[in-house]
């Protein structure tokens, strides 16, 4: 099996605090083929 890479960026707006990306980095590192998430 080849696997493929690709990278994916979105803006995300209305974080107000550090608590509020972790969140949402850790769900989606959680993410069935998610490899790497950074918030």
């Amino acid at each position: 099996m080849v696997e493929t890479k690709e990278d994916i960026n979105l803006k995300l707006s209305g974080m107000t605090c550090a608590n509020c990306a972790l969140k949402i980095e850790n769900k989606l590192g959680s993410l069935e083929g998610v490899k790497n998430a950074v918030v």
